[in-house]
């Protein structure tokens, strides 16, 4: 049992430091810090709270292995929760993106159809 204790609270530790990268945003590849999901991330916290209770976790992958593995649940789900966060706002940024490109090729249209009837081009 000791053994078995060692190695969840491995993995305890190492949700908890993926956790923390994800929410970090020099090593989240450019999703907001904390996963914030507001307009203005000063006042949104984001999951800063749930890292928070991620590193009180960490502290209790001490004890029976009982309460480490029930401990090691409350980490996996706050932990999904925010994998859940960050794929929502990945897809929001590729949404919008999307959507700009297709405004730019608009204007582009717009814009050289109209410099092209100013100089007696006709185009479709």
């Amino acid at each position: 049992m000791d053994n078995l204790l060692l190695a969840l609270a491995a993995i305890g530790k190492l949700i908890f430091a993926q956790m923390s990268e994800l929410l970090n945003d020099f090593y989240n590849s450019g999703l907001p810090s904390n996963l914030t999901g507001g307009s203005n991330p000063s006042l949104d916290y984001g999951m800063k709270g749930a890292e928070i209770a991620m590193a009180s976790y960490c502290s209790e992958l001490q004890y029976r292995t009982a309460e480490v593995i029930d401990t090691l649940k409350l980490m996996s789900s706050t932990f999904m929760v925010a994998l859940c966060q960050a794929v929502d706002l990945r897809h929001l940024e590729e949404n919008m993106l999307h959507g700009l490109k297709q405004a730019v090729q608009q204007a582009a249209k717009k814009t050289l159809r109209l410099m092209a009837n100013k100089d007696g081009v006709l185009l479709p």
